[in-house]
């Protein structure tokens, strides 16, 4: 089979030359198979995946990393910024850490991101407008 590689945004964050977490954000239309694309609004932008390394979590590397990816996106005409946390009630429907892949709700809310929309099985869609 012959690989094939998309280019995508995303910021790492190092500490002293160890990269400890990322953040994947590109405009809604490029992310070929999101269940919302099809609502995208114009230079809406997604936060659609966020990690941070164990021994470095719970000590606000989330909101740095949320800060800096709209800022990068914002840099880039960016108007709304997307994410979609799982809510509280609906994670131990997941494996292990794989609900924090999305961010949590409350991170969010805090950054100024509030919710759109109904809630889904699966996550609760928030936007920030910049």
């Amino acid at each position: 089979k012959e690989l094939t590689f998309q280019k995508k945004h995303g910021l790492l964050a190092y500490e002293n030359q160890e990269c400890i977490g990322w953040i994947a954000i590109d405009p809604m239309t490029e992310l070929i198979g999101h269940d919302c694309q099809a609502s995208a609004k114009p230079n809406e932008w997604s936060i659609h995946c966020i990690f941070v390394k164990d021994g470095f979590r719970g000590k606000g590397l989330s909101n740095k990393l949320i800060s800096a990816a709209i800022e990068y996106a914002k840099d880039r005409a960016a108007s709304i910024i997307s994410a979609f946390p799982i809510p509280e009630e609906h994670r131990e429907k997941f494996p292990a850490n794989e609900a924090e892949f999305s961010g949590r709700f409350s991170t969010y809310s805090k950054m100024g991101f509030v919710p759109q929309g109904e809630t889904s099985d699966f996550y609760k869609r928030m936007e920030l407008v910049i």
